[in-house]
């Protein structure tokens, strides 16, 4: 529902758009949902994402089981999968490449400006430093 939303949906399938152009160069790919104006509006033949606000997963191309919530949460990323961006702007300017899947970013502009592919390597820290200060407190 809404203006171009689906527009060009060939053989895809179980697919949900609600908004302007959403899903809108969307072709084979399934059981995609999208809410909110140009929500996963790029997506092709990527499949299993939901995009939940104003551009949200907006650049996904073939990327697939994304979940992005949020305004420009996932923005940039093109062809990333299994991520999970909650929030305004979360994962905005993730990059693409197989090394940035299945990141988990909840918050207001969660790694947003993360630009090159070395989040990986800040979430291992990030974990080690919860490791060795939070666990010894439980």
């Amino acid at each position: 529902f809404g203006a171009v939303a689906g527009r060009y949906i060939t053989t895809g399938s179980n697919n949900s758009g609600f908004g302007h152009e959403t899903l809108r160069s969307l072709t084979t790919g399934s059981s995609n949902t999208a809410l909110g104006k140009e929500a996963l509006r790029t997506v092709t033949t990527g499949g299993s994402n939901v995009a939940v606000g104003v551009e949200a997963g907006k650049s996904l191309t073939i990327g697939s089981n994304n979940i992005a919530i949020g305004y420009q949460s996932l923005y940039t990323a093109t062809d990333g999968g299994e991520n999970i961006a909650i929030g305004s702007n979360a994962l905005k300017l993730l990059p693409a490449g197989d090394e940035n899947d299945g990141i988990v970013a909840i918050g207001y502009e969660a790694l947003s400006s993360q630009a090159t592919n070395d989040i990986r390597y800040f979430l291992i820290v990030l974990d080690m430093l919860l490791e060795s200060f939070v666990h010894p407190l439980l």
